[in-house]
């Protein structure tokens, strides 16, 4: 029988940063957890998502889809680009 996990990392809301991810995964590595999981939200964001992905894939992290990766898979993904700089003047 395998020994029980006692230290999780919990991930989501990645949104294909992937230099981000990196740096967590990083950090994830100094702290000896015996598991990572990523709660959805892969793509949909600046980064490369590709690139993520593999590097979850890679150090073998369970994940499941969050609504931003269902609406990829479903082809109803939004086209959101220049959201950000649109609504920067708002919030300041």
């Amino acid at each position: 029988m395998p020994a029980p996990l006692r230290r999780i990392a919990c991930l989501g809301d990645l949104h294909a940063e992937d230099r981000r991810l990196e740096e967590a995964l990083a950090r994830i590595d100094r702290l000896g957890v015996d598991a990572i999981l990523c709660v959805g939200d892969l793509v949909d964001g600046s980064g490369d998502a590709d690139r993520a992905i593999a590097l979850l894939a890679a150090r073998g992290v369970t994940c499941v889809r969050g609504n931003h990766d269902r609406w990829l898979l479903a082809g109803l993904l939004r086209d959101l680009r220049g959201a950000t700089q649109a609504i920067l003047p708002a919030t300041r």
